[in-house]
């Protein structure tokens, strides 16, 4: 079985679970954030991989599951790990032992490639990643991670035949991700680089707040580009990115199907967020709209027939990933008070639970230098919470977007409900399925539907009003 949380992320899970005592939920003392954490930052929380292990899987990780770089190594020396994550990607709490992938810059960097006419982002390989000149350029990450998972799963399988142990192997692929670094034959897949379409609303529109938008560097989001050859060429090289990804995630499921296992396992797909491509001037990750937040999701469980190509409208949050392959292996997690909510309802019957889940929620800061000019110089990455500026809340129904941008107490660590909000945005979302991010949020409606909008924001305050003040 895997399933990871990065950028082209795969989990695949395989057999039944034992049963066993759940940890209670309590308050967590290492929980983890921006800037803070260390050696002792796993603390009182179990992770995903983790509750599999300690229900007699073996448990195997390749690429980026765990974020990377800022956990260090593990010392027991404070000033040698890095802030925020766990270090060695949370082994050995994660992972059974030598069977995860604990540097992945070490093995599978991310190579910085220059974008622009003279790019070096194609890389002279062919279509599986073998490089012409292996000796002068640097490899593939996910072709790396894509050798690695199909070792681990080799491993795996072989373990089960000879003693029946269920697994669980999570592969996080590092594309999309930037640099957009490919085989260069996978351009051959798409149009010329004149011929590649545009975001139809490149710019924010009048009645959309500032705080709505990150800074990337493009300039003033209000204004439309003035040349398109450089966004024609992100969303090219994205496109290749992602087809080359597709392909190294074809060698794992396929080599799940020559291992004979590929109706017996749980097969979970997912991104860890959205991305945008220049809708409403918006570059990168970083934000509250649909493009930023919604993400692909597909499992796949064969034994549940009505499950198999169906799709659903059911919300659903990244949140529910954890919950729902526990669910189905037989080794529920509810004791841990998990904030998701198992989708296994839905893969058993996908028709008939469209209210499983009211809404989604999404929340992303702003660090603005000047909050006169809040669009301007705003990043919050890796920016202590406490010194965070404005908090953005948004909160996704199947009809509507509604967000707002509140001011942040770094003290409490709380958002500042009593204050005036900074600002609202309402979006409705009705007909939306999801394959064109260019026909929605072009208009803040929420002027036009206050009264929407004041519901939707009662309902998203009583939620955040509503989680555990474990972060004080």
């Amino acid at each position: 079985s895997f399933s990871t949380k990065a950028a082209g992320a795969n989990g695949m899970l395989n057999g039944e679970g034992g049963e066993g005592a759940a940890p209670a939920a309590v308050p967590d003392p290492g929980a983890v954030s921006g800037v803070r954490g260390g050696f002792n930052t796993h603390a009182a929380w179990t992770s995903f991989p983790q509750w599999f292990k300690e229900h007699g899987y073996l448990t195997l990780s390749s690429g980026k599951v765990f974020h990377c770089g800022q956990g260090g190594a593990g010392s027991r020396d404070p000033t040698r790990n890095g802030p925020g994550m766990p270090p060695n990607q949370d082994a050995p709490h994660s992972w059974s032992d030598g069977l995860s992938m604990t540097d992945i810059d070490a093995v599978a960097n991310m190579w910085w490639c220059s974008m622009g006419a003279n790019s070096s982002c194609p890389v002279a390989a062919d279509m599986h990643g073998n490089l012409q000149h292996p000796e002068t350029t640097q490899p593939l990450c996910d072709r790396t991670i894509a050798d690695d998972a199909v070792a681990k799963l080799r491993l795996a399988a072989a373990n089960r035949r000879a003693t029946g142990q269920p697994f669980f192997l999570a592969v996080g692929w590092r594309k999309p991700h930037l640099p957009f670094r490919f085989p260069a034959g996978f351009l051959e897949l798409f149009p010329e680089l004149a011929e590649i379409d545009v975001a139809a609303h490149g710019a924010l529109d009048p009645s959309q707040p500032s705080w709505a938008h990150r800074d990337t560097g493009m300039g003033n989001p209000y204004v439309p580009p003035r040349n398109n050859r450089t966004a024609q060429q992100w969303r090219l090289f994205y496109r290749a990115s992602v087809a080359w990804m597709d392909s190294q995630v074809g060698r794992v499921t396929g080599e799940l199907a020559a291992q004979g296992l590929d109706d017996s396992t749980l097969v979970v797909l997912h991104s860890d967020h959205g991305w945008s491509l220049g809708e409403h001037g918006e570059w990168e990750k970083f934000t509250n709209f649909e493009h930023g937040t919604r993400v692909p999701l597909i499992i796949r469980a064969p034994w549940l027939p009505k499950s198999v190509g169906a799709r659903t409208p059911v919300l659903a949050e990244l949140l529910d990933v954890f919950p729902t392959v526990a669910a189905a292996a037989g080794i529920p997690a509810d004791a841990l008070g998990l904030d998701g909510t198992s989708l296994l309802p839905v893969l058993e019957s996908p028709d008939t639970t469209a209210d499983l889940k009211p809404f989604a929620v999404s929340q992303y800061p702003r660090c603005p230098v000047d909050l006169t000019v809040p669009w301007q110089h705003n990043d919050c990455a890796l920016t202590e919470r406490t010194e965070f500026a404005v908090m953005g809340y948004t909160l996704r129904t199947a009809e509507w977007r509604y967000t707002e941008w509140v001011w942040w107490n770094g003290t409490l660590l709380l958002p500042n409900f009593t204050a005036p909000v900074v600002a609202q945005e309402l979006y409705p979302h009705a007909g939306d399925d999801g394959r064109d991010f260019n026909a929605f949020e072009n208009e803040n409606h929420a002027a036009a539907f206050p009264d929407v909008a004041a519901a939707l924001q009662k309902t998203l305050r009583s939620f955040v009003n509503s989680q555990p003040r474990w972060y004080n």
